[in-house]
């Protein structure tokens, strides 16, 4: 209904577009999902720049893309951009930086650097903990990962 009564190229098609590949992504049509997203990043990128809220938040979500398709080297690269643009236009303590936080320790836990996932996991517990309710998914999501990173002393 969007492309009928906008022009191609119009902000609310891409957001649209943006939104549809969240859902491709979340039933598991990852391959799908990357093109939609790629173009939402080069499209909100050239009309708002690198570190504009809309780029990081697509940044994530083909973090993720990535990491499900299991190319863990984009999806890290993915995320730390898409981290510096939460930094930049949330600040650093906001609790959707520190969900990307999650995400990045939980990809370079995977690619085996068990120590520097350790510190973004627990960077991630910390914002978390402070930022929202002790019962909140993401704080309990972050607690668990903290705990199977951790290093027995």
């Amino acid at each position: 209904m969007r492309r009928a009564g906008h022009p191609a190229g119009h902000p609310a098609i891409i957001a649209d577009e943006a939104h549809l590949a969240a859902l491709l992504h979340a039933q598991g049509r990852h391959g799908e999902a990357d093109p939609l997203l790629r173009h939402a990043i080069a499209y909100f990128t050239h009309r708002h720049g690198p570190e504009h809220h809309e780029v990081a938040v697509n940044l994530h979500n083909l973090a993720s893309v990535r990491a499900a398709l299991g190319d863990l080297a984009e999806g890290e690269v993915l995320y730390r951009a898409a981290l510096a643009g939460k930094r930049a236009s949330l600040g650093a303590e906001h609790p959707d930086t520190a969900l990307t936080l999650h995400n990045l320790a939980v990809v370079v836990a995977d690619r085996g650097d068990t120590s520097e996932a350790y510190v973004l996991a627990e960077r991630a517990y910390r914002i978390l903990a402070a930022t929202v309710d002790g019962g909140h998914p993401a704080l309990a999501a972050a607690a668990d990962n903290r705990r199977r990173l951790q290093v027995p002393s």
